[in-house]
């Protein structure tokens, strides 16, 4: 009966042994379990423009969340642009691509970090959803951390997800922005309860 499925439908197994398995711009380490980040490099583009920017920060795929602070540096950034009133084909000033190229170097270090994928201990006796936010001037976020232990007392704790968002080119207060970030951390948690089924 299996043959008769057209291979799209049939469910892929994944070979242990396998070095890196690739997915959009997400590796999975079979063999170590973890997953590792893939940025691509932009830095040989003739010319920088708010166009060619906004397409390269949307090239920054964070499907688990984890990029929260990252992906603010890069919309801080690009808040400049339209702050200064950059047409969207204008080419950037020097200093501007000065600016970008720092952030992009630095993207580089995205590609060190291993996350592991499954985040509980053996024999766990609890778990805790540990959850923050806050706000500056220039943008606000939320994390949320997971606290495993197990019947040792012996316990793990890894970040989970966080979103970070900017504050708006209209200045408002600190407090308004601590209150969004908060709204921001309710949705998160809401969010990780029905996907971690709590």
């Amino acid at each position: 009966m299996l043959q008769e499925l057209p291979y799209e439908a049939q469910e892929y197994h994944f070979d242990r042994d396998e070095e890196k398995v690739k997915t959009l711009a997400l590796i999975w380490n079979p063999k170590h379990d973890t997953f590792e980040f893939s940025v691509s490099d932009p830095t040989n583009n003739s010319e920088w423009t708010k166009r060619s920017i906004l397409s390269h920060i949307a090239r920054i795929f964070d499907p688990m969340c984890l990029l929260g602070p990252v992906i603010a540096m890069a919309k801080l950034f690009m808040k400049t642009l339209w702050l200064v009133k950059r047409d969207w084909d204008q080419p950037l000033l020097e200093n501007e691509i000065r600016n970008w190229k720092k952030f992009i170097f630095s993207l580089k270090a995205l590609q060190g970090i291993k996350v592991q994928r499954f985040v509980l201990i053996e024999n766990y006796k609890s778990l805790e959803l540990h959850r923050f936010s806050d706000a500056s001037e220039k943008a606000f976020g939320a994390a949320i951390y997971l606290r495993c232990t197990n019947s040792t007392e012996q316990s793990s704790m890894w970040l989970l997800c966080s979103k970070s968002r900017i504050a708006p080119i209209k200045r408002i207060s600190i407090p308004r922005l601590e209150l969004c970030a908060a709204v921001l951390l309710s949705k998160l948690v809401k969010m990780m309860i029905a996907s971690l089924k709590l």
